[in-house]
């Protein structure tokens, strides 16, 4: 289903009203049902899988700020077999005992896991969860205080201005919904909760070995991304990123404040230029910056993909 796109004049010109798609699994998906909702998991690059959930015979919303839709749509080698979905270096098994979705490595380390009741919702606020083992440090979410390994720390995401903010506010300016985790028996890996809401991320704060993310609202999709190398120096995550989907590496949520009723953020002009720097992955790391090939898909009329 496609939504028509209009257009208002306001006060910087001609804006576009962002076009919102809905769009049906692929015939090489893995596709389950479990508790009134249907998981789809796609394959867009042989480390990365990108997993929505939507009620049950409703088409899974197809929009995003951060990844283009070439790159939402790409698509790799697989195996579908029951339900195992396989690349060369990544796959995705659902178990129909625990009702329980998990990603391993091509040696059958687990990279990531969902934890118990790894679904949780409360009308259209939504909390998932997955399993923390000990030893597994966290990086990522942008502007935020404190020590660089997240874990053990709680978060809110919400672009705010916080000037003389201290150790202990959030959240701060630049809200990405990525992190990496290190340390785990699958190796590192990233995942980006693809959302223009406020979203939340527990790393262990509440219960030692759960990771817990959600938002107010809005489609859940989001991306697991592994085979990281990235122990000696984030920019090395940045390239491996970047070798398959540099958009995913960017998160580029430019400029994000999100409307004040929690949706995405208003369409933006040519003349509403990019904030590009200081983009980090965590605070005192290198920042990380995009590919011109992909900012002209976010600073240009402001449609979203």
């Amino acid at each position: 289903m496609t939504l028509p796109q209009k257009w208002y004049a306001g006060v910087f010109g001609a804006v576009a009203l962002c076009t919102m798609t809905a769009t049906p699994a692929h015939a090489d998906d893995l596709v389950v049902d479990r508790d009134g909702t249907t998981v789809t998991v796609h394959a867009i690059a042989p480390g990365v899988m990108r997993v929505r959930i939507a009620p049950v015979g409703a088409p899974a919303q197809d929009a995003s700020w951060a990844v283009p839709a070439d790159v939402r749509h790409g698509a790799t080698p697989v195996t579908l077999a029951g339900n195992v979905l396989s690349t060369a270096l990544l796959r995705a098994v659902y178990d129909p005992a625990t009702a329980r979705l998990h990603f391993e490595d091509a040696a059958g380390h687990t990279v990531l896991g969902e934890a118990a009741h790894p679904i949780e919702r409360d009308g259209a606020r939504f909390t998932l969860r997955a399993d923390l083992p000990l030893g597994e440090h966290i990086l990522g979410l942008g502007d935020k205080t404190g020590p660089l390994d997240r874990r053990g720390q709680s978060y809110a995401l919400w672009n705010s201005d916080s000037f003389g903010f201290g150790s202990g506010t959030d959240p701060l300016y630049k809200s990405i919904p990525f992190f990496i985790s290190t340390g785990g028996r699958g190796g590192a890996y990233g995942v980006l909760l693809d959302s223009t809401w406020r979203t939340w991320f527990d790393f262990g704060h509440r219960a030692q070995t759960t990771l817990e993310m959600g938002a107010e609202a809005g489609p859940i999709d989001y991306y697991v991304i592994a085979g990281l190398y990235c122990a000696d120096r984030p920019r090395a995550a940045a390239a491996a990123l970047g070798a398959g989907v540099s958009a995913v590496a960017l998160v580029l949520y430019v400029r994000g404040r999100s409307a004040r009723a929690g949706r995405a953020p208003a369409c933006r002009t040519r003349a509403d230029r990019c904030d590009l720097a200081g983009y980090r992955l965590s605070g005192p790391q290198p920042a990380v910056h995009g590919r011109s090939s992909d900012i002209s898909r976010f600073c240009g009329d402001g449609a979203r993909s």
